[in-house]
């Protein structure tokens, strides 16, 4: 049995002003394969390699692996267990934060990409004053409860997935290479850019900007997923998913639900 299913990490604990009001969680299951299950299904073999999952702080050390992996073996192997215990510590985060006087917010996959609008919709349900979010590689996760936001990571091969939603009102994530002690740019392709790494509060983003972070890690360099933050041209039709890749993606979001 897992220790605790929630958790803080140091990007989830860091608050800027904006962020003062609230107190946020995340579920940390195992990226990618890493404990036989996948729960990464559109990642790339870039964004495999760069993980911070497994490759920044303390996720490189064995221990933090071991307990993402008991609980992602959990969720898979007894997912009536695992709903009863996240469930219990929602609700103790909720009366936690009431406590405080501060909102609950809480981030489901924190290194993991699991459809939970589909697999679990009944937990937007019940918490519908917790306050979801999650980065993820989906671009077909449309139909989403009031309270889950979504950013769209920028993989670099699904920039055309991109532009369809930062021009309909949503947002994307994209990391910067070149840009750990330098500012990160104020426009990308045509699109301003926020700086991500003050908090981790994209639910707060105004519509249509990019979430711009730093590469964090060992790991410098990891094909197009990580981003020049100053281009010689303007890519217009870049895009890495061919149809068997939308129809992947759209296979795995049904399959969710059975």
């Amino acid at each position: 049995m897992p220790e605790k299913l929630l958790g803080t990490n140091n990007k989830l604990s860091k608050q800027s002003s904006r962020g003062e009001p609230y107190v946020l969680r995340g579920l940390s299951l195992a990226p990618a394969n890493l404990s036989g299950y996948e729960t990464c299904p559109m990642r790339t073999p870039d964004c495999t390699k760069a993980c911070i999952g497994v490759k920044s702080g303390h996720n490189r050390f064995n221990p933090a692996k071991q307990a993402k992996i008991r609980k992602t073996k959990l969720f898979f192997e007894d997912n009536e267990t695992f709903m009863a215990l996240l469930f219990r510590e929602l609700n103790n985060h909720r009366k936690y934060c009431d406590r405080l006087g501060k909102k609950p917010v809480v981030r489901l996959n924190t290194y993991s990409d699991i459809v939970w609008e589909k697999k679990h919709p009944e937990i937007f349900r019940e918490f519908s004053d917790i306050q979801f979010y999650d980065y993820t590689k989906m671009h077909r996760r449309w139909d989403l409860p009031k309270n889950y936001h979504l950013t769209l990571s920028y993989t670099g091969y699904n920039w055309e997935q991109c532009v369809e939603w930062l021009t309909t009102t949503r947002n994307v994530a994209v990391v910067f290479k070149d840009c750990w002690d330098n500012p990160l740019p104020t426009e990308w392709r045509g699109f301003p850019v926020v700086d991500a790494d003050e908090d981790d509060c994209r639910w707060l983003e105004a519509p249509g900007v990019i979430a711009g972070l730093r590469t964090k890690g060992s790991v410098k360099n990891a094909g197009p997923f990580f981003a020049d933050s100053q281009e010689l041209f303007t890519p217009l039709t870049i895009s890495g998913d061919s149809p068997d890749t939308n129809r992947k993606e759209s296979m795995h979001i049904a399959n969710t639900m059975d």
